[in-house]
């Protein structure tokens, strides 16, 4: 029964770290680079 609570509790900790990294690290990195190519590729007809 102890073996299952550390096995468990180390899948959590995993799951949380993540989370974190995706939700704080690489979503903002790719909205980023979505903004650089919004800026380097004018919409049509905003240049005419």
């Amino acid at each position: 029964m102890e073996k299952r609570r550390l096995i468990l509790g180390l899948i959590l900790v995993i799951a949380i770290a993540l989370y974190i990294w995706i939700a704080y690290f690489e979503i903002p990195n790719k909205a980023k680079i979505g903004e650089a190519i919004q800026q380097q590729v004018p919409l049509e007809g905003e240049e005419r």
